[in-house]
């Protein structure tokens, strides 16, 4: 029986980690590794907040949340998780260490979309239902009202269309360089263009509606893309609202857009913006990340008005510490957990004359533990597609900066692709021989530090194990480049 953890919010801006055991993986269903979830601000704050509305419950249900709303309940829709076989896979799950979904909600992440990016897939998959619901048009002079992650998402999308003028709205005049760098032009408020013919609103408050409706051409049309919760705007319907002829469309991803709705499956919907997010420039709405285990107490911040995507990480696998393993072990009907493989549940240090000793509580909530020897390692994507024969796992890296401590496992006869390092590289050789580039031998308890702006590629003609730390994103190169 595998025991996963997950984030259960359990009452209004509280939250805590419980365990919960997993049903048991069938041919229709995978049992997952999580790598990454993403926290989806607008809604998850109103969950968090307890601010659902009674006459919303069945609406707001998500695919695989657990609990009920008000509290308790398990939300969340933005899960990266790994499969035994080593695919990666986005679901629409909770916040949780190790979960069991259905086969047809896994859906394959492209070899070129980086993990921590992935978890905007449910926002794209929103922002792609918006362009089906708004029907843009080339030309026209759009206006995306509230420059958060779905609307800079829409933004970008909406900059596609052919000879389109796309401005972005937001009292943040820190947004401008984000909506230009996906080709939109931005202002402020009391800047915004007037004569706009497709408006989309993004940012939940009366005062972007009502922003919305004021700059509105003759006949133009406005996709409401915010939820309110329990909240009530108030807009002004009775002044130009007849008399423009403008349409107020309301736009929720919960169901595809019916221009798609008869050609296009959930699934499919969200394989479509997985494809889209094939753009480094989406990895500037990506903040953190926080680390799955310091969720409860950073739930609170991460969910402070003004953010982008948080990233929320996973170590892989997250161990107990003794006394929940005792606990667990003495659980009626259970066997010995899986993770007790270095001491006996009973096992206690033995006490050293003249030497301070900590309480066993103190190490408890600082200590991680990553068992490599029994830890998958993954395919190396980094640079997009996998490298062939090169597997690596992360112990104490942010995949977001590409910093961090790291194993990297070369099959025999495999190679690293050419690369540059940017900002410097280490590693040491723990099983094999690396050989280098220039070809420099490298047998196991070789250590090497690469300065920054040297460039090689690296194979192991028997295979090898390395120890890597890496200050920061390394560069592809071609082939003439080394």
């Amino acid at each position: 029986m595998t025991i996963a953890r997950a984030f259960w919010i359990t009452a209004p801006g509280q939250g805590e980690l419980r365990d919960e055991r997993l049903p048991t993986a069938s041919r229709d269903a995978h049992q997952l590794q999580t790598l990454a979830t993403g926290v989806s601000r607008g809604t998850e704050a109103l969950v968090f907040a307890g601010r659902v509305p009674p006459s919303q419950y069945a609406a707001m249900r998500a695919p695989l949340m657990g609990g009920a709303f008000p509290f308790p309940v398990k939300y969340g829709y933005s899960a990266v998780g790994i499969t035994d076989d080593g695919r990666r896979v986005f679901v629409l799950h909770p916040h949780q260490d190790r979960l069991v979904a259905p086969a047809a909600m896994c859906i394959p992440i492209p070899d070129t979309v980086p993990t921590p990016r992935a978890v905007l897939a449910a926002n794209m998959e929103t922002a792609l239902n918006l362009l089906w619901d708004a029907a843009p048009l080339p030309a026209e002079r759009m206006m995306v009202v509230g420059a958060g992650v779905i609307g800079l998402l829409t933004a970008a999308l909406l900059a596609r269309i052919p000879a389109a003028t796309v401005t972005v709205i937001d009292l943040n005049p820190a947004r401008a360089a984000l909506a230009q760098a996906f080709g939109c032009a931005f202002a402020t408020p009391e800047a915004a263009p007037a004569e706009q013919e497709l408006i989309v609103h993004t940012s939940a408050t009366e005062a972007g509606l009502r922003l919305c409706l004021a700059q509105a051409a003759f006949e133009a049309r406005i996709v409401e893309a915010s939820w309110y919760g329990d909240a009530a705007p108030s807009v002004p319907l009775g002044e130009a609202f007849h008399a423009r002829r403008l349409r107020l469309i309301a736009s929720q991803v919960g169901h595809v857009a019916p221009p798609m709705r008869n050609r296009r499956t959930h699934a499919e919907r969200l394989a479509t913006a997985l494809t889209l997010l094939d753009d480094e420039r989406f990895d500037a709405l990506l903040e953190g990340p926080t680390t799955f285990t310091d969720l409860p107490t950073a739930m609170p911040e991460i969910l402070r008005p003004g953010g982008l995507c948080h990233v929320i990480s996973y170590e892989c696998p997250v161990h107990l510490s003794l006394r929940e393993r005792s606990e667990r072990a003495s659980a009626p009907g259970e066997g010995p957990p899986p993770w007790t493989n270095h001491q006996p549940a009973s096992y206690n240090p033995p006490i050293q004359r003249g030497i301070p000793q900590m309480q066993p509580h103190t190490l408890t909530h600082q200590r991680h533990i990553i068992d490599t020897n029994t830890t998958p390692l993954r395919p190396d994507d980094r640079f997009g597609t996998p490298t062939q024969g090169v597997s690596w796992l992360p112990l104490d890296f942010d995949e977001t900066r590409r910093e961090g401590l790291y194993l990297v496992r070369f099959a025999p006869g495999a190679s690293s692709l050419p690369h540059e390092h940017v900002f410097g590289e280490a590693f040491i050789v723990l099983q094999g021989t690396l050989i280098d580039s220039d070809g420099q031998h490298l047998p196991a308890g070789t250590f090497v530090r690469y300065d920054p702006g040297s460039r090689h590629f690296s194979t192991s003609p028997e295979g090898c194990l390395l120890g890597v730390f890496l200050r920061g994103p390394n560069r592809r190169l071609a082939a003439a480049e080394l």
